[in-house]
């Protein structure tokens, strides 16, 4: 099966955010950014202030090193910054650079590029292997 969209996504974002860290849930950023997705608390705030459930059971900040609510944080700040948007680029631009990326896309185009390779690589090991299993 081939991965999501989404799924490329996320583990494009971890390889480039955490940079092969043994243990990128717990990788700490040097402005204190968290987890697999190098999540800020202000990124944080702006996804649970978007979707309040978020915490409904308590969570902080800290709980972006569980990767599953952390996809759930940076889901919730694509919905609020780019509801209609279903463009990996413009999610890694706006994940790399907040919401005003498009008035800044050069200094978001090293990390696009660094995405681009990730998920470029994966989509077309995939469709390689789909070749040769059919041949």
């Amino acid at each position: 099966m081939c991965p999501s969209e989404q799924e490329l996504f996320f583990s494009a974002i971890l390889l480039v955010e955490t940079g092969g860290h043994p243990d990128p849930d717990n990788a700490i950023g040097a402005a204190g950014e968290l987890g697999a997705y190098q999540i800020t608390e202000p990124y944080w705030r702006d996804a649970v202030e978007h979707r309040p459930e978020l915490v409904a059971n308590g969570e902080t900040f800290q709980d972006v090193r569980d990767r599953g609510y952390a996809k759930q944080i940076v889901m919730s700040y694509i919905d609020r910054y780019e509801p209609d948007n279903f463009d990996i680029e413009a999610w890694a631009r706006l994940h790399n650079s907040g919401p005003n990326w498009r008035r800044k896309t050069h200094l978001t185009d090293t990390y696009w590029g660094k995405v681009f390779d990730h998920v470029d690589n994966w989509q077309r090991d995939y469709w390689d292997d789909a070749k040769a299993r059919v041949q």
